[in-house]
């Protein structure tokens, strides 16, 4: 345990956090609903690619859904909360929603401490390499560490930071009593033994290390090579739309320099001509594409309807992006064939 208290040290300080907590969970949503956080409080979500994940893990009557990730319609959706007194969280993808939105965290964050709002960051796409929430104002930010763990780890595991209660934001500073409250409340779960990781702890601390230490040269070989795909799905005349932070025609294109950093991320949104299927495409792939480990080398796709739908996520690896790019177009065209076989 000693171990892993070690390198939760190393990652708060790689992320710029006051302290991390790693738990066992297989996402965000999870690990905030194990951490006790949200227990008493109403959930303002935005994070329409991940509903189902609050939907199981917290109760319904208590999470509010937004589309997109705007600072006026979070105040909105906590209006009648705020007003019968009950704490309110907001949670937001630093990247992610259908199109992978940037969240302007910097904003949501000087909002939320006007009001009294935890504002709670889910970091998994972009990364503590590709994003400095913590530093950005957030008061927790959450991760999922299969991309720090290159899809070695021992289990399924979510690092829960909690940012420094001092800051500055528009040369002022503050005091952030949300993130004072969660570090003292993570203190007491941690002492009662309900954020302990059940058995590999030795494992799990040599492999999260290891991750974390060479996490920037991994990181931004993938923020590298999804740009470049990015480029060759753009276009493609075939697509319906392609959607990545690191393109012209991204709507947050302006947003994602001011808040990531080194790229754009991993990530890309793919939507498919009408008729087409994410399993057509699936099946004109490398079973590699799904089945690898999440967060390992080899870039991985998933489909965000299920795979009789359209809409399809790539999650760049460390391969070769040429070799990547070969094989969408190959897989792409294979498709438009089973589509329109008189072509």
């Amino acid at each position: 345990m000693e171990e892993l208290l070690s390198v939760e040290a190393r990652y708060a300080e790689a992320a710029g956090a006051r302290s991390a907590w790693v738990v066992e969970a297989s996402h965000a949503p999870a690990a905030l609903a194990r951490t006790g956080l949200a227990a008493e409080a109403v959930l303002v979500v935005c994070a329409n690619d991940f509903e189902q994940a609050f939907a199981h893990g917290f109760p319904c009557r208590c999470v509010r859904f937004l589309n997109a990730p705007v600072v006026d319609d979070f105040v909105g959706a906590s209006i009648e909360a705020r007003s019968a007194g009950l704490p309110v969280i907001w949670f937001v993808n630093s990247v992610g929603c259908r199109g992978l939105r940037v969240a302007d965290v910097r904003s949501l964050a000087a909002r939320a401490r006007e009001l009294d709002v935890l504002l709670a960051v889910d970091n998994t796409v972009p990364s503590f390499f590709g994003c400095r929430a913590c530093e950005l104002g957030a008061a927790v930010v959450l991760e999922a560490l299969d991309r720090v763990m290159a899809g070695a780890g021992p289990c399924r595991a979510v690092a829960v930071s909690v940012a420094h209660p001092h800051g500055r934001y528009a040369r002022r500073r503050y005091t952030d009593e949300c993130a004072a409250w969660a570090f003292d409340h993570m203190e007491r779960m941690r002492a009662a033994g309900s954020l302990d990781v059940t058995g590999r702890t030795g494992e799990l601390a040599t492999v999260l290390g290891s991750g974390i230490a060479s996490m920037p040269a991994r990181m931004q070989a993938h923020m590298d090579h999804a740009r470049a795909v990015a480029e060759y799905l753009a276009a493609h005349d075939g697509l319906r739309s392609v959607s990545y932070p690191g393109l012209s025609s991204h709507v947050d294109r302006s947003l994602a320099s001011t808040v990531l950093s080194h790229g754009a991320g991993p990530a890309i949104d793919i939507e498919l001509p009408s008729g087409w299927t994410a399993s057509m495409l699936f099946d004109s792939l490398d079973s590699a594409y799904r089945s690898s480990p999440a967060g390992g080398a080899h870039t991985r796709v998933s489909a965000l309807d299920g795979v009789d739908g359209c809409a399809v996520r790539l999650f760049a690896g460390t391969d070769d992006p040429l070799g990547v790019i070969d094989d969408l177009d190959r897989a792409l065209a294979a498709s438009l064939r089973d589509e329109c076989p008189s072509r």
